[in-house]
Formats: C-alpha cells, structure tokens, sequence
C-alpha cells in the first residue's frame, strides 16, 4: 500500500524564521485598535527522511489584521489582539544535505495561505510631553486550518516497486508563534475650533 510507504516517511518540517517591516495602527477611545502589518520574513522548516536531511521553505511577504483590545493604563498598557495573517510566499525550495546515491529527488512548492491569529502583548509609552512614542512587544500564535492532515495531502509521492523516487512537499506553516517588538510614532487627531 502506497499509504503505508508515506506514513512512514513524511517527516514534518519545523523551524525558526526572521524578518522585518512596517505597521500602521488605528485607535479609538485608547481601547480599540485595528492593527494592519508588512512584514517579509524567511520561512523554513527541517525534517529528515531516512537519515536524510530536508529543508524546505521560502521567503514570504505577511499581511497580519488584527483586532486590538487594550486595558486602561496610563503607563504600559497590556493588549489582546486576533485576526488573520495572510501570507503570500515565493518560490519554495527543497535543499537536501547528506544525501547519497539513490536518494529521491526532493522539492517544495508554496501557494497563499493564511493563520488564524491570536496574541497577547504590552505598550510602553516613552515618557515625552512633546512627541507620541511607544514600544509594542507582543506574543503571537498562529493557526492555518487549510493544512492537510495526511502525508498523501502534503507531498505529491513518486513510488516505484515501494520504492519513493520522488517527493514535492507543501511548503507552508501549520502552526507558527511569532515574537514582536518595534517602536511606534502616533499622530494624534484634533478638533480646531473657530473663534467665533
């Protein structure tokens, strides 16, 4: 049974990932926030298949929406946020080490996806009169509940007499937990009224 062959193969892929970018935040009342990201990050993840080593993955460009929450506090202020992190991944690549004659061919592909999206975190306000500047640091864990669950839903499996030829794993996190922290300069609105 083929299935046989790639239970017992598909390894699973995790990793750690890094990047960067920009953030526009939206408040209403200091308690409601709507929090929209850019960030490019690398994204890759190992495994190993018949002491084999296999890393998959890909740069990606992130676009987290988030829902904020936060608690009346006049110096660091704790927040609750959710939403969604929608990723668009380049080109996926499978780079393999170790390797020997025979060993099948390995490679990634990657496709949009997104992670359901929920995290905690704290605001610090720099004490300045004259200019508006915080840190944000937050905790982030995400969800994607379009993964498939089977080794046949996340690698297209080239089998030869039981014997795998080949294997094009789906490059994308199932879960990830991310880790934030940056500096924001808001602008605060104003009413001006006329002299009458």
């Amino acid at each position: 049974d083929e299935n046989d062959i790639h239970d017992g193969l598909y390894p699973g892929f995790a990793g750690e990932s890094y990047g960067g970018g920009l953030s526009i935040d939206m408040r209403y009342n200091s308690l409601l926030g709507i929090e929209i990201d850019w960030i490019y990050s690398v994204d890759y993840g190992n495994g190993e298949i018949n002491s084999v080593d296999i890393e998959i993955g890909q740069s990606a460009f992130h676009v987290p929406i988030f829902l904020k929450l936060f608690a009346p506090s006049r110096g660091a202020q704790p927040l609750l946020m959710i939403g969604y992190d929608f990723v668009l991944p380049n080109d996926a690549e499978a780079n393999v080490t170790n390797d020997f004659p025979g060993t099948p061919d390995y490679s990634a592909d990657s496709s949009f996806y997104s992670l359901f999206t929920a995290g905690i975190g704290m605001e610090f306000k720099i004490p300045r009169n004259d200019i508006d500047l915080r840190i944000p640091f937050s905790f982030r864990a995400g969800f994607n509940r379009n993964t498939p669950e089977t080794p046949t839903g996340r690698a297209d499996w080239v089998s030869e007499n039981s014997v795998l030829r080949s294997a094009e794993f789906l490059s994308e996190w199932q879960y990830q937990a991310m880790l934030t922290v940056g500096i924001q300069y808001f602008f605060t609105s104003t009413e001006v009224e006329n002299p009458q």
